[in-house]
């Protein structure tokens, strides 16, 4: 104490403040990092794994369906074919995280999407338990 304090050591006046600046800054980003390293809780979406179908896994039943509806645009266009979306069935039965693979037709493409989300499926199982499944599902649009 009695170096810093010294009257002609001007150092204590000239590093003293930048010193104690960055020590404080230190420790404030310490404070920061510290407390959101400590939790290792993983991410809600890394929590429940998502399986594929096929050995011990079994595949999701349809159990209810709704048609898509064709847009005026495309019946006008004599657009016919297939959409492809990839899902995941949860383990409680319901689609989720719907995506376009193959599409068709803009207004098809979400249509598909809006009809498949509203389907409800008898859930795969591992070990006679319900899990989430990776699933493709082919729409189709004919027309009559």
């Amino acid at each position: 104490m009695n170096i810093l304090h010294a009257p002609n050591n001007d150092c204590s006046s000239r590093w003293s403040r930048p010193v104690i600046v960055l020590f404080s800054g230190l420790l404030a980003a310490a404070g920061i990092v510290v407390p959101a390293t400590a939790d290792h809780t993983p991410p809600s979406d890394t929590q429940h794994q998502v399986y594929k179908i096929g050995g011990d896994v079994s595949a999701p039943r349809l159990v209810y369906k709704v048609e898509p509806e064709y847009t005026e645009e495309a019946k006008q266009a004599k657009i016919s074919g297939t959409v492809l979306l990839s899902a995941v069935v949860e383990a409680a039965g319901n689609p989720d995280n719907l995506q376009v693979v193959t599409g068709l037709d803009p207004g098809l493409d979400k249509n598909a999407i809006y009809a498949v989300s509203q389907w409800r499926f008898e859930p795969a199982t591992k070990n006679n338990q319900p899990v989430p499944v990776l699933v493709q599902i082919k729409v189709n649009y004919r027309l009559k």
